[in-house]
């Protein structure tokens, strides 16, 4: 992915944080791009476990 593509320039202002998300502990942002979508960037994935879960409840494989 084009490091442009994260550029401050793509996002509106609005965002949220996500906090404390079942069945394990993660924080994440998601920000509302240009274009109307939004990018979620998840940290501190700790396991392949905790990315396959979050992978097929959130639909971003």
């Amino acid at each position: 992915m084009p490091k442009e593509y994260f550029d401050l320039e793509n996002y509106k202002g609005r965002h949220f944080h996500v906090d404390n998300f079942e069945p394990f502990w993660v924080q994440a942002i998601a920000w509302e791009r240009i274009d109307g979508s939004w990018d979620v960037m998840i940290y501190d994935i700790e396991s392949k476990e905790e990315f396959n879960i979050l992978s097929v409840q959130s639909h971003i494989i």
